[in-house]
Protein backbone atom coordinates (compact mmCIF):
# COMPACT_ATOMS: atom_id res chain seq x y z
CA UNK A 1 0.00 0.00 0.00
CA UNK A 2 1.42 3.35 -0.80
CA UNK A 3 2.39 5.82 1.89
CA UNK A 4 -1.08 7.86 2.37
CA UNK A 5 -0.38 12.02 2.40
CA UNK A 6 -3.66 14.48 3.90
CA UNK A 7 -3.19 17.88 2.91
CA UNK A 8 -5.18 20.24 4.46
CA UNK A 9 -5.27 23.99 3.58
CA UNK A 10 -7.80 26.68 5.34
CA UNK A 11 -7.88 28.26 1.82
CA UNK A 12 -9.07 26.60 -1.53
CA UNK A 13 -9.77 29.39 -3.64
CA UNK A 14 -8.03 30.46 -6.52
CA UNK A 15 -5.05 32.23 -5.60
CA UNK A 16 -1.02 31.32 -5.48
CA UNK A 17 -1.06 28.90 -2.25
CA UNK A 18 -4.06 26.96 -3.56
CA UNK A 19 -1.90 26.49 -7.01
CA UNK A 20 1.10 25.15 -4.84
CA UNK A 21 -0.88 22.68 -3.11
CA UNK A 22 -2.21 21.41 -6.23
CA UNK A 23 1.20 21.39 -7.10
CA UNK A 24 2.21 19.83 -5.02
CA UNK A 25 -0.70 17.24 -4.89
CA UNK A 26 0.07 16.55 -8.48
CA UNK A 27 3.86 15.96 -7.92
CA UNK A 28 3.26 13.54 -4.49
CA UNK A 29 1.01 11.13 -6.77
CA UNK A 30 3.46 11.20 -9.56
CA UNK A 31 5.57 9.78 -6.82
CA UNK A 32 3.62 7.13 -5.65
CA UNK A 33 2.00 8.40 -3.00
CA UNK A 34 -2.02 8.21 -2.13
CA UNK A 35 -2.68 11.92 -1.78
CA UNK A 36 -6.08 13.62 -0.49
CA UNK A 37 -6.53 17.30 -0.17
CA UNK A 38 -9.05 19.27 1.71
CA UNK A 39 -10.04 22.54 1.62
CA UNK A 40 -13.04 24.67 2.52
CA UNK A 41 -13.60 25.95 -0.85
CA UNK A 42 -14.67 24.14 -3.82
CA UNK A 43 -11.92 25.61 -6.58
CA UNK A 44 -9.17 23.50 -6.04
CA UNK A 45 -11.61 19.81 -6.62
CA UNK A 46 -12.68 21.07 -9.72
CA UNK A 47 -8.86 22.56 -10.89
CA UNK A 48 -7.37 19.20 -9.80
CA UNK A 49 -10.12 16.85 -11.56
CA UNK A 50 -9.23 19.13 -15.11
CA UNK A 51 -6.50 17.92 -14.81
CA UNK A 52 -7.31 14.20 -14.52
CA UNK A 53 -6.18 14.25 -10.20
CA UNK A 54 -9.82 13.18 -8.65
CA UNK A 55 -8.18 13.67 -4.78
CA UNK A 56 -9.75 17.45 -4.09
CA UNK A 57 -12.48 16.99 -0.96
CA UNK A 58 -14.77 19.66 1.64
CA UNK A 59 -12.83 20.12 4.53
CA UNK A 60 -15.80 18.61 6.55
CA UNK A 61 -14.69 15.32 5.37
CA UNK A 62 -11.06 15.57 6.87
CA UNK A 63 -10.00 12.67 9.00
CA UNK A 64 -6.29 10.95 9.81
CA UNK A 65 -5.29 7.97 10.46
CA UNK A 66 -2.12 7.26 12.84
CA UNK A 67 0.23 5.91 9.66
CA UNK A 68 -1.09 9.32 7.88
CA UNK A 69 1.45 12.10 6.65
CA UNK A 70 -0.42 15.24 7.81
CA UNK A 71 0.23 18.31 5.76
CA UNK A 72 -1.40 21.30 6.82
CA UNK A 73 -1.20 25.46 5.38
CA UNK A 74 -3.08 28.30 6.77
CA UNK A 75 -4.88 25.92 9.23
CA UNK A 76 -3.79 25.02 12.73
CA UNK A 77 -4.70 20.93 13.55
CA UNK A 78 -4.83 20.31 17.11
CA UNK A 79 -3.40 17.02 18.98
CA UNK A 80 -4.22 14.74 16.33
CA UNK A 81 -2.04 11.48 15.82
CA UNK A 82 -0.71 10.69 12.68
CA UNK A 83 2.86 9.48 11.42
CA UNK A 84 4.11 12.86 11.05
CA UNK A 85 2.67 16.72 11.04
CA UNK A 86 4.40 19.21 8.87
CA UNK A 87 3.07 22.94 8.73
CA UNK A 88 3.68 24.29 5.27
CA UNK A 89 3.97 28.38 5.69
CA UNK A 90 3.46 30.05 2.34
CA UNK A 91 3.50 33.67 4.76
CA UNK A 92 5.86 35.97 5.61
CA UNK A 93 5.71 37.05 9.04
CA UNK A 94 3.67 40.52 9.13
CA UNK A 95 0.92 38.12 7.93
CA UNK A 96 0.97 35.27 10.59
CA UNK A 97 4.56 35.20 12.63
CA UNK A 98 5.01 31.49 13.78
CA UNK A 99 6.41 30.66 17.39
CA UNK A 100 7.54 27.44 19.15
CA UNK A 101 4.87 27.25 20.80
CA UNK A 102 2.70 27.52 17.91
CA UNK A 103 4.15 25.01 16.26
CA UNK A 104 5.12 22.45 18.92
CA UNK A 105 2.19 20.02 17.64
CA UNK A 106 3.98 19.69 14.28
CA UNK A 107 7.26 17.53 13.21
CA UNK A 108 8.54 19.55 10.51
CA UNK A 109 7.65 23.23 9.54
CA UNK A 110 8.42 23.87 5.82
CA UNK A 111 9.39 27.49 4.30
CA UNK A 112 9.30 28.31 0.93
CA UNK A 113 12.63 30.51 1.06
CA UNK A 114 15.37 31.46 3.33
CA UNK A 115 14.06 34.75 3.74
CA UNK A 116 10.24 33.94 4.57
CA UNK A 117 11.94 31.45 7.22
CA UNK A 118 13.79 34.26 8.94
CA UNK A 119 11.10 36.54 9.26
CA UNK A 120 9.85 34.66 11.77
CA UNK A 121 10.41 33.70 15.33
CA UNK A 122 10.50 30.70 15.11
CA UNK A 123 13.56 28.94 17.15
CA UNK A 124 13.93 25.32 17.02
CA UNK A 125 15.20 23.20 14.62
CA UNK A 126 12.71 21.78 13.49
CA UNK A 127 11.78 23.91 10.47
CA UNK A 128 13.48 23.78 6.72
CA UNK A 129 13.16 25.30 3.36
CA UNK A 130 11.73 23.78 0.33
CA UNK A 131 10.68 26.02 -2.91
CA UNK A 132 7.25 25.64 -4.00
CA UNK A 133 7.09 23.17 -7.32
CA UNK A 134 6.95 26.13 -9.97
CA UNK A 135 5.46 24.96 -13.55
CA UNK A 136 7.39 25.81 -16.62
CA UNK A 137 5.45 28.01 -18.93
CA UNK A 138 5.91 28.67 -22.63
CA UNK A 139 6.23 32.31 -23.02
CA UNK A 140 6.92 35.06 -26.01
CA UNK A 141 7.29 38.34 -24.75
CA UNK A 142 4.17 40.51 -26.64
CA UNK A 143 6.38 43.92 -26.45
CA UNK A 144 2.92 45.90 -25.98
CA UNK A 145 4.14 47.72 -23.07
CA UNK A 146 1.91 46.29 -20.41
CA UNK A 147 2.78 45.28 -17.44
CA UNK A 148 0.60 42.33 -14.97
CA UNK A 149 -0.09 42.32 -11.51
CA UNK A 150 -0.94 38.59 -10.59
CA UNK A 151 -2.59 37.47 -7.21
CA UNK A 152 -5.56 37.97 -4.78
CA UNK A 153 -6.09 41.75 -4.55
CA UNK A 154 -5.88 42.37 -0.37
CA UNK A 155 -3.93 44.83 1.41
CA UNK A 156 -1.53 41.61 2.16
CA UNK A 157 -0.52 41.96 -1.43
CA UNK A 158 -0.02 45.84 -1.88
CA UNK A 159 -1.84 45.80 -5.14
CA UNK A 160 -1.87 49.22 -5.43
CA UNK A 161 1.72 49.79 -4.87
CA UNK A 162 2.09 47.40 -7.57
CA UNK A 163 0.73 49.14 -10.00
CA UNK A 164 1.91 52.34 -9.25
CA UNK A 165 5.37 50.89 -9.76
CA UNK A 166 4.46 48.98 -13.37
CA UNK A 167 3.19 52.89 -14.14
CA UNK A 168 5.97 54.52 -13.00
CA UNK A 169 8.26 52.07 -15.03
CA UNK A 170 6.90 53.25 -18.67
CA UNK A 171 3.89 50.56 -18.60
CA UNK A 172 1.12 51.90 -20.54
CA UNK A 173 -1.04 49.63 -19.30
CA UNK A 174 -1.34 46.94 -16.61
CA UNK A 175 -3.68 44.23 -16.23
CA UNK A 176 -4.46 42.66 -12.58
CA UNK A 177 -5.07 39.20 -12.46
CA UNK A 178 -6.26 37.68 -9.81
CA UNK A 179 -10.24 37.63 -7.70
CA UNK A 180 -10.73 40.54 -5.14
CA UNK A 181 -10.43 38.66 -1.39
CA UNK A 182 -11.06 41.78 0.50
CA UNK A 183 -13.86 44.30 -0.73
CA UNK A 184 -12.43 47.19 1.86
CA UNK A 185 -9.00 47.41 0.60
CA UNK A 186 -10.39 46.74 -3.05
CA UNK A 187 -13.22 49.94 -2.95
CA UNK A 188 -9.98 52.42 -1.16
CA UNK A 189 -7.05 51.77 -3.48
CA UNK A 190 -7.74 49.70 -6.43
CA UNK A 191 -11.59 50.74 -7.67
CA UNK A 192 -9.91 54.86 -7.56
CA UNK A 193 -7.42 53.34 -10.40
CA UNK A 194 -9.26 51.54 -12.53
CA UNK A 195 -9.35 52.99 -16.22
CA UNK A 196 -7.97 52.09 -19.58
CA UNK A 197 -4.92 52.06 -18.39
CA UNK A 198 -5.18 49.64 -15.16
CA UNK A 199 -7.68 46.85 -15.66
CA UNK A 200 -9.22 44.27 -13.32
CA UNK A 201 -9.00 41.33 -15.75
CA UNK A 202 -10.21 38.52 -12.71
CA UNK A 203 -8.78 35.06 -12.00
CA UNK A 204 -7.54 33.45 -15.58
CA UNK A 205 -7.47 29.76 -15.25
CA UNK A 206 -4.79 29.46 -17.96
CA UNK A 207 -1.49 30.46 -17.40
CA UNK A 208 0.24 30.56 -20.68
CA UNK A 209 -2.47 32.84 -22.27
CA UNK A 210 -2.26 34.97 -19.05
CA UNK A 211 1.56 35.50 -18.88
CA UNK A 212 1.53 36.08 -23.05
CA UNK A 213 -0.54 39.39 -22.49
CA UNK A 214 2.19 40.92 -21.11
CA UNK A 215 5.75 41.83 -20.40
CA UNK A 216 6.71 41.94 -16.99
CA UNK A 217 4.92 40.87 -13.95
CA UNK A 218 5.02 43.35 -10.28
CA UNK A 219 4.95 42.02 -7.08
CA UNK A 220 5.07 43.89 -3.55
CA UNK A 221 3.37 41.42 -1.33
Amino acid sequence: MPQQVKIVTGWSNPGGSTTCIINLAKKLIDSGYDVEVFGPHDWHIHELARQGYNVGFGSKYFSCKEDDIIISHFAMLGPIKAKKKIYWCHEMSNFMNLTDDMMEPYDKVVFVSEVQRQSHSLQSDKSTVIPNVIEKIKWSNPNNKVAGVIGSIDANKQTHISVQRALDGGFEKVYLYGNVTDKVYYEHFIAPLLSDKVQLRGHCDNKEEMYNSIEAVYHSA
